[in-house]
């Protein structure tokens, strides 16, 4: 074999060699893209996901604010209308007493008395809105 010959064939061997690296190269440079497509695709469905259970969240923050505050004025709607029935009842049995009595007039300072504690019950010029 001539010294050419032995170049020759180490040139082919290498030029082999590094087609060889190259196609190897290649194809783990595919793999690591789809790879890396696929991790990105992933991250996005796992964020979508997380946004819609933080909106679902915010959501049940909100309809618990909003059963809180129900609850609260149903209470207070309660309250309103027993003591509402307290002074009417009342302001009733007053009048009547006052209307049986032989001397209606006399009784009529029981009846201003009963009839402010019914007007209690208005809302005062202060708590309305325009």
């Amino acid at each position: 074999m001539t010294i050419e010959q032995i170049v020759i064939t180490i040139l082919s061997f290498m030029s082999l060699s590094l087609l060889a690296v190259i196609l190897y190269l290649q194809k783990l440079l595919q793999r690591t893209g789809a790879e890396l497509l696929q991790s990105i695709v992933d991250k996005m469905e796992v964020l979508k996901k997380l946004g819609e259970e933080i909106d679902k969240t915010s959501a049940l923050d909100h309809n618990e604010a909003f059963i809180k505050f129900l609850s609260q004025s149903r209470e207070w709607a309660f309250g309103y209308i027993e003591d509402a029935q307290e002074k009417l009842i009342r302001f009733d049995a007053v009048f009547e007493s006052a209307m049986s009595s032989k001397d209606p007039s006399k009784q009529l300072n029981k009846v201003k008395t009963a009839y402010k504690e019914i007007k209690t019950l208005l809302p005062s010029e202060d708590d309305t809105t325009e």
